[in-house]
């Protein structure tokens, strides 16, 4: 899943800021990204009990797997041997020179948070979309925001 935020007056923008016009873009995407990241990391603080399984087929997979790995029935966030640390795991990282990327290498991820494929558990548990963590940055202009305080800061330089 991808979202982008698109800068207005760009070529106003470049004559203002001159030459590195690149790099006070680079910082605000990079902030921006970070407030995204700060939004999506952050874990629901129970599970929906009972569990919401897809199908009976998933529900018999999951305890025959458990088993199979000699772990107990029941998921521990974080610390289960099965946990790639979804919440924590979430990076925001640089992308060409005027972009940056929030993202996580949990494999999972995309049926805990992903708001195409986000499961009826994770959503009835309280998991945060990717597409619901870019809208609260973008509500109130935060993004907007961000952007001017960094160029307004840049220019003052």
């Amino acid at each position: 899943m991808e979202y982008r935020i698109r800068v207005e007056g760009l070529d106003e923008l470049k004559r203002k800021l001159g030459a590195d016009w690149t790099k006070p873009v680079q910082a605000g995407a990079q902030a921006v990204g970070e407030e995204l990241r700060n939004v999506v990391a952050v874990e629901p603080k129970g599970v929906h009990s009972p569990v919401i399984w897809a199908s009976e087929k998933q529900r018999r997979w999951w305890f025959a797997s458990r088993r199979e790995a000699n772990l107990p029935a029941k998921y521990t966030r974080n610390s289960d041997a099965w946990s790639q640390r979804l919440g924590p795991s979430w990076t925001v990282r640089p992308e060409g020179t005027t972009n940056a990327v929030v993202g996580t290498k949990a494999t999972y991820g995309p049926w805990v948070q992903g708001h195409t494929q986000q499961t009826a558990q994770h959503k009835a548990s309280g998991w945060v979309t990717d597409k619901q963590a870019v809208e609260e940055v973008e509500r109130g202009g935060k993004a907007v925001r961000i952007f001017r305080a960094i160029i307004q800061r840049w220019l003052k330089r």
